[in-house]
């Protein structure tokens, strides 16, 4: 049974609130902001440079680089802690 998106939202909403972890908020952040075309949302430092395009999928066996490496780097992380 699938959720409703309203509820999916406010479950969304309430793991925010009561996270306190920024390592968390900062990859949760990033993961929403991924594909988002809105000029007005997204921050300077998460476009992709337009002369070095990111591919949309990385080739098999290939380390992430650039901002997939940051987004990668974040959710290590947050699932192991140092």
């Amino acid at each position: 049974m699938q959720e409703d998106t309203s509820q999916l939202k406010m479950k969304l909403i309430r793991a925010v609130v009561k996270t306190e972890d920024h390592a968390v908020l900062h990859a949760a952040l990033k993961v929403l902001q991924l594909g988002q075309t809105d000029e007005a949302s997204a921050t300077p430092f998460d476009a992709p440079p337009e002369s070095n395009p990111a591919p949309d999928v990385l080739p098999g066996g290939t380390p992430p680089t650039g901002d997939a490496k940051g987004l990668q780097d974040d959710i290590d992380e947050v699932f192991n802690p140092k």
